[in-house]
């Protein structure tokens, strides 16, 4: 992709007759620099040269991949489908974020009639959990610092009172089991459509509700997740593992490909995979060596945990689920049944 650059500059910057020279970008590429951990050993008129030059032969890149892309549009350059999707790909990556500001600097120069909301509609379609809002990139009150953490945001959407969601009263290691034995216990599972910080669980009077944010999985989620991840566990982050707990909530969960279908069936998990088994291997091999953030579930575990521990309830939903669960096991107990009765009479 590198060799691409240039070409895909000159090409994304032709309607104008701009140049790198231009004062409001290198002012703005100049505050930008310093977000690069590593710069290159020279002088420093040369040191920035070379920082704003890469920094915009890079925005220009993003900007024409994500106008190609919203336009519907392919070139010669980059006309085949996987280049486009391995472009995405590595769009997200961490180590290739480039701060925001310099994308803003790009695109006040309007070389492309590219805005806001093209950008916001291209990070709705690259995550996982559909229908929630992404926080308003001219609002003064948000600054997202790269590409990634806009869609971090749009993924979790904007965090409520940190006291409520990172509550330390209660036990934290409550434990649950996997779909399979929840259901058995009469629990059933819901897909919403809100952000991944919302999970829920209702108990009623013989069965409960898990509420889980729907998620669409394809082969792109894992590289995904995984540089989200690696951004929550960066120094310079906030103490907020959101992304990681989730996996490790849901990966609690999937024991088996059984587990999978279950979600599968009721809306939660969007499977575009090969198989069932593979998505359950996916969060297996996500959520390895992963530390969660132990209070951000713990009002779901323990109230999972309570309506498990209660043995009257548990007893008439197994019984429900044994003889119930399928039309034909209720007809065989009521036959039984009359078959007893009968005899006895």
């Amino acid at each position: 992709m590198e060799n691409m650059k240039p070409e895909i500059a000159r090409r994304f910057t032709s309607p104008s007759k701009r140049s790198l020279d231009d004062k409001i970008l290198q002012s703005i590429l100049s505050k930008a620099k310093d977000r690069y951990s590593e710069a290159p050993v020279s002088n420093e008129n040369n040191c920035t040269d070379d920082i704003a030059k890469m920094m915009f032969l890079d925005g220009c890149f993003v900007l024409h991949l994500i106008y190609y892309i919203m336009k519907k549009k392919h070139e010669d350059i980059m006309s085949k489908n996987h280049q486009v999707a391995f472009a995405v790909r590595d769009l997200f990556l961490l180590e290739n974020q480039l701060p925001f500001i310099v994308l803003q600097a790009i695109m006040t120069m309007k070389f492309r009639p590219i805005d806001w909301e093209m950008i916001r509609e291209f990070i709705r379609q690259q995550h996982m959990a559909p229908h929630c809002v992404v926080p308003d990139v001219r609002d003064p009150g948000y600054r997202p610092l790269h590409l990634l953490e806009l869609l971090r945001t749009e993924i979790l959407g904007v965090a409520e009172d940190v006291g409520e969601i990172n509550s330390t009263e209660g036990d934290y290691r409550a434990t649950f089991r996997s779909i399979t034995e929840l259901k058995v216990a009469g629990i059933h599972f819901k897909g919403n459509a809100c952000s991944l910080r919302k999970i829920s669980f209702k108990s009623h009077l013989f069965h409960g509700e898990l509420f889980l944010p729907k998620i669409y999985i394809d082969y792109s989620t894992e590289s995904k997740f995984l540089d989200l991840i690696a951004y929550e566990m960066s120094l310079d982050t906030p103490n907020d593992y959101a992304i990681a707990s989730h996996i490790c909530f849901i990966d609690s969960l999937l024991d088996h490909a059984e587990d999978v279908k279950e979600l599968r069936k009721n809306d939660v998990l969007i499977n575009y995979l090969s198989s069932d088994k593979q998505l359950a291997e996916l969060f297996h091999r996500i959520a390895t060596n992963l530390v969660p953030d132990s209070f951000l579930y713990k009002d779901v575990k323990e109230k999972i945990k309570k309506h498990c521990n209660d043995k009257e309830r548990t007893y008439v939903t197994e019984f429900l689920h044994i003889y119930f669960d399928k039309p034909w096991s209720g007809v065989a107990l009521f036959a039984a049944t009359l078959a007893l009765f009968t005899s006895v009479v």
